[in-house]
């Protein structure tokens, strides 16, 4: 009697929907399990399944069977059809050099293919090419016919976006109410300062994802993007979508996120009011907390780490109660003025023609860089010619190379201070919110009397965010060698306060600016943001106050020298 050929079946699908609402896989192994015992074997492993047909795709139940015939485990491959062998001509040649090798026969149904007959060879290598390509076209244009899809507005690629939904019939999107209601308390206690794992927790959700859905899915557009580089397709449409949150929530929540990341980690034994907010005006890292057990006083010191940007200037430790004071100053006498108010918001208000000339000089620059890659293409055809020597073009290529760099480097600073801009809306936004903030906690008519969370959530307001040109909102310092100033040189840039001084320094202001009262910060909102101001009846505040009468004597009283001094 002989010996049953031990055969592999290999059965294959190139789609997830086919292996689980097709019939192709089940009617493979049905065809399989009748013609093995015509051939005198029997089927010793099945191999296969869902697998991308794409060339360059990860196929593991092919090497699998590849492993299984180095260690002999079978005597036969078989498959139903040549085209569910390979659709990838060189994993097809790479499975068919290891049959040869060790032995393995080759059957596509009841027929036998010769692995060393070159006839044999060269048709299952077309079935693999022609497979290929069908497999390559009908990718093609699947992402094309995906990509129309996506340009009139209609979902075409992973899942929905939080939250909304599509009608296919009327091709209108729409908003889960009870989601969206869900969403709206998660931001609003979020934004009130609870912490988003635990309202994740709470409402049963992952906590990156919730993350990535407040951060990221909550505003009026979804990108949809389409990459192949098989193909050489990569484009991203954006698509206009119902808002789950409105735009100011959401710069709130991305003002928040960025600020769980710097300034608004939790506090060390002795609170910094100004932790992650000072940094070195040299090489703009932040300047760390330090206490002093001998002396009993907290410092902003420079780290003597190396970084990636070094920084030469020297270093020090400043005084945090002295730059705390001085700095809490001019955020107290700038918000509790309503004319400085109103100034400061005239000043960060973006001036539109200055806007339209940047990205005017933006479309100019993007047209130089136009012309110098035309040049270049002249060169190379004028050396494809013979009319430039090699010295002619080294020249040329340096010249149109500087130049080249001199204007992506000008465009590169220009699309930074349009992107850092900030929209006329959002600046009157801030001020209400600072104002608000700054009415809200009530502050008392002495400086001193203001608790640490006030003024913490006070710098939060005025430093959370970032500066026209990227950098974050802080304080700055350098070391001052001038006669007669301070050791420090400090620079204020925050929302609606810049200003700039020396420290420590005598202060003749300091009695007026710990006796100043926010008299009219109503006004001072109303002038703003045009908009009713909204406070509790216990809260209101005198036109004129004893403070404030102090606070104007005291500055009228103090010498020039101290005015200046900051």
């Amino acid at each position: 009697m002989s010996k049953l050929i031990r055969f592999a079946a290999l059965i294959r699908v190139s789609s997830e929907k086919q292996e689980k609402e097709g019939e192709s896989l089940r009617t493979q192994r049905t065809d399989i399990d009748a013609v093995v015992p015509q051939l005198g074997g029997r089927v010793a492993g099945w191999y296969g399944g869902q697998e991308h047909a794409t060339p360059g795709w990860e196929k593991k139940e092919i090497d699998r069977l590849l492993a299984d015939a180095r260690e002999g485990k079978y005597d036969a491959v078989i498959v139903t059809n040549a085209d569910r062998w390979s659709r990838d001509n060189g994993k097809s040649r790479e499975g068919l050099d290891v049959f040869r090798q060790h032995r393995v026969r080759f059957f596509v149904g009841a027929t036998e293919y010769d692995l060393f007959n070159p006839e044999h060879v060269l048709f299952l290598g077309m079935s693999a090419v022609i497979g290929q390509f069908q497999a390559a076209h009908q990718n093609r244009k699947s992402i094309h016919n995906r990509i129309a899809r996506a340009k009139r507005g209609w979902p075409a690629c992973g899942k929905l976006p939080h939250g909304r939904t599509f009608d296919r019939a009327t091709g209108q999107w729409g908003i889960d109410p009870e989601e969206q209601a869900r969403i709206e308390e998660i931001a609003r206690r979020y934004l009130a300062g609870e912490s988003l794992a635990d309202l994740a927790k709470e409402y049963g959700r992952n906590h990156p994802h919730l993350h990535k859905v407040l951060t990221r899915q909550c505003g009026d557009s979804w990108e949809q993007t389409f990459d192949s580089d098989d193909l050489n397709i990569h484009e991203t449409i954006t698509t206009r979508i119902p808002r789950l949150l409105p735009e100011e929530t959401v710069r709130a929540i991305l003002e928040r996120a960025r600020a769980n990341k710097t300034y608004a980690h939790g506090h060390k034994k002795y609170p910094y009011l100004f932790a992650r907010m000072v940094f070195c005006g040299h090489c703009r890292y932040a300047m760390s907390g330090q206490y002093v057990a001998t002396n009993r006083r907290r410092y902003y010191r420079h780290t003597y780490a190396d970084r990636q940007r070094p920084c030469d200037a020297p270093r020090g430790w400043a005084d945090a109660d002295e730059l705390e004071r001085v700095v809490m100053r001019h955020l107290f006498e700038t918000l509790g003025n309503p004319l400085a108010m109103q100034r400061a918001v005239e000043q960060a208000t973006p001036d539109a023609g200055k806007v339209e000339e940047a990205r005017g000089e933006l479309e100019q620059v993007a047209r130089e860089l136009e012309r110098v890659q035309a040049e270049r293409g002249r060169v190379v055809r004028m050396v494809a010619r013979g009319l430039l020597t090699d010295e002619h073009v080294a020249d040329e290529m340096a010249k149109i190379g500087e130049r080249e760099a001199r204007l992506q480097d000008r465009s590169a600073r220009l699309l930074a201070t349009l992107q850092h801009i900030p929209e006329p809306e959002a600046v009157k936004s801030r001020a209400k919110r600072i104002a608000e903030g700054w009415f809200e906690r009530r502050m008392a008519a002495r400086y001193e009397d203001m608790t640490w969370e006030d003024k913490r959530g006070l710098v939060q307001l005025v430093f959370g965010g970032k500066t026209s040109d990227g950098g974050r909102m802080g304080v700055y310092l350098t070391r001052s060698d001038e006669p007669g100033r301070g050791r420090w040189r400090y620079t204020v840039l925050g929302h609606l306060v810049e200003a700039d001084g020396f420290f420590p320094a005598s202060d003749d202001r300091a009695e007026g600016f710990a006796a100043g009262h926010p008299y009219r910060q109503r006004e001072a909102l109303e002038l703003v943001t045009n908009s009713p101001w909204r406070t509790p009846t216990a809260a209101r505040w005198p036109r004129r106050s004893p403070g404030c009468t102090a606070a104007r004597a005291s500055r009228r009283t103090a010498p020039a020298a101290g005015r200046a001094g900051g």
